[in-house]
């Protein structure tokens, strides 16, 4: 006999009473009716557990932490259900990336925002039950403000929102007499490093609060607020005011007083508190001048030794035109270096900027693919040398010696430092290409430039073949290797630079005869890799091959133009 199992028929949905199983084809003779209701109220019970959804909830109050302690981020699920299968993410603006996910069992931290990488850490020792935090570690100010707590089941999203709030407290207050103004006494209180922007309070001797006279607080890059506050006190009965400040999520207050005597208000005048400014101004000022009218002496005598030494070495030397043995050479130029937008002559005496570039040309390492330059293809590594160049009226150029092995591929800056001596017209303006570069001021326009090199004495020399007046000269050199001859035709016009070619008795030719010696004060060289700062004062003067002697024997000249 089957044992009687009570059924309460109210906890049974209407469509599982025996009447309705009846209609649905169920007998009573076919299974006893309350065993088919007890399968029916399974069923029934276990429907709601599948498809069952849920709310997420987040704490009620904002999570307020101090800048670089740990804050807590925790969510849960009600009705409490295992969380361990779902999608749960922290969010900020963005879906992706996140400041945390965790799926599939673990922390996914390939999703994570940049910021937030190793300062997270996940607490799911309650996940059967729907509760997860994450721990966010070593806070910033950045971190301030809203979070979104996800949960995602395969049927089922939902989410709730946290507040977090970085709390810093600032310096103690300093408050500062600032003086009297319409009618009292301006007091001024600052503090810096607050976060978010505090409560300000003032209070005199009597415990009255104190009306503010203004209020501002910037925000630093950092993020942090500075408090610039102040008052004016116009009771002379008042003995003392405090300043206080306070973060409105942290309970402590800091506070700064200041006395202020009686007489104060009687004996304190505008024109005082401006001479009490003022002073120490002055005196700064004057401190300021005097060093910097020393330095100015210090550096006028620094140069005056440098031109006197300069001087001094080129007489002793013996240098000039008449007693130099250099010799014209006769330059061409290297096609296998000119740029493919120059066009060269067939004779290798001249070159132009063209409009268009040569693709044809090729590629070889000896060749400039960014400058348009070119070089001449004799090369030098002792003696003296020199060579003369028609430049015209043409707009812009540069003429000078390199070193051979000097950077020839992408941009290259032109200095002594990088292996270039050379001067120039750029934007109407005559220069030694310097670092920075030393403005020529030529009273006459050179049409013809002569460039002359002693190797072994280590001068560069450039002169002007119109009126043989001397242009620059680069000094106290060091050579080591191979120079070559330097040309930049910069502009594009029908102006081309032209080689002087080597004609008979072009090397004694007396009527490129030097001028007189100039005086000291005009004598200015680049020396070396020396900046050209030193050259600030006078004009470019001779160097070591300059005419600065009379007429000596045996003289060898350069040609006349």
């Amino acid at each position: 006999m089957v044992p009687s199992c009570p059924i309460s028929w109210a906890s049974i949905p209407a469509w599982c009473s025996p009447a309705v199983l009846e209609l649905m084809g169920f007998p009573d003779s076919s299974l006893p009716s309350y065993l088919i209701s007890l399968l029916l109220l399974l069923l029934f019970q276990l429907l709601p557990q599948t498809s069952a959804q849920f709310t997420v909830i987040g704490p009620a109050q904002p999570i307020v932490v101090q800048v670089g302690e740990v804050a807590e981020l925790p969510c849960h699920l009600t009705p409490k259900m295992n969380a361990g299968n779902m999608e749960v993410r922290w969010l900020r603006a963005t879906f992706s990336p996140a400041v945390f996910v965790y799926r599939d069992g673990r922390g996914q931290f390939e999703e994570q925002m940049e910021e937030y990488r190793e300062r997270t850490e996940l607490l799911n020792d309650f996940i059967t039950d729907g509760r997860m935090t994450v721990l966010l570690h070593d806070v910033r100010v950045s971190d301030n403000g809203s979070y979104h707590c996800r949960f995602q089941n395969s049927q089922h999203v939902a989410k709730s929102t946290l507040d977090l709030v970085v709390a810093a407290e600032g310096s103690d207050p300093n408050i500062r007499l600032e003086g009297q103004e319409d009618g009292g006494i301006l007091l001024e209180c600052t503090s810096t490093g607050w976060h978010p922007e505090p409560q300000v309070q003032w209070k005199d001797s009597k415990g009255r609060n104190v009306t503010l006279r203004s209020i501002y607080q910037p925000q630093g890059a950092d993020g942090l607020f500075h408090v610039v506050t102040s008052v004016i006190i116009r009771d002379d009965s008042v003995r003392t005011v405090s300043c206080s400040i306070w973060n409105p999520y942290r309970g402590g207050k800091k506070e700064a007083t200041i006395p202020i005597e009686a007489s104060f208000f009687r004996t304190v005048s505008p024109s005082t508190v401006a001479l009490a400014v003022i002073l120490p101004v002055l005196v700064l000022l004057m401190a300021g001048a005097v060093c910097l009218l020393w330095k100015r002496h210090r550096k006028k005598k620094k140069k005056k030794k440098k031109r006197e030494n300069t001087w001094n070495e080129l007489l002793s030397s013996n240098y000039s035109w008449r007693r130099s043995q250099s010799c014209m050479v006769d330059i061409t130029l290297d096609p296998d270096t000119a740029h493919p937008k120059l066009i060269l002559s067939e004779d290798q005496k001249s070159v132009n900027l063209g409009g268009t570039q040569q693709n044809l040309l090729p590629d070889n390492a000896e060749r400039f693919d960014e400058e348009p330059w070119v070089l001449g293809h004799e090369g030098f590594n002792s003696g003296r040398h020199w060579w003369e160049v028609e430049v015209g009226k043409k707009r812009g150029w540069g003429l000078g010696i390199c070193r051979e092995n000097v950077k020839r591929k992408g941009s290259i800056s032109v200095s002594p430092e990088e292996g270039f001596w050379v001067v120039g017209l750029c934007g109407g303006e005559y220069s030694a290409f310097t670092n920075p570069k030393t403005t020529l001021p030529l009273p006459n326009q050179p049409h013809r430039v002569v460039v002359h090199l002693d190797y072994e004495a280590g001068v560069i020399s450039f002169y002007s073949g119109t009126d043989r007046s001397h242009i620059y000269t680069f000094s106290h050199l060091v050579f080591s290797g191979t120079l070559r001859p330097f040309f930049h035709p910069q502009t594009e016009d029908q102006i081309s630079l032209t080689i002087y070619p080597v004609s008979g008795g072009a090397e004694r030719d007396p009527a490129f005869a030097p001028k007189p010696a100039p005086s000291q004060d005009a004598l200015v060289t680049h020396q070396g890799a020396e900046p050209a700062s030193d050259t600030e004062e006078g004009d470019p003067s001779p160097g070591p091959d300059a005419p600065l002697l009379g007429p000596q024997p045996s003289p060898t000249v350069p040609p006349a133009p």
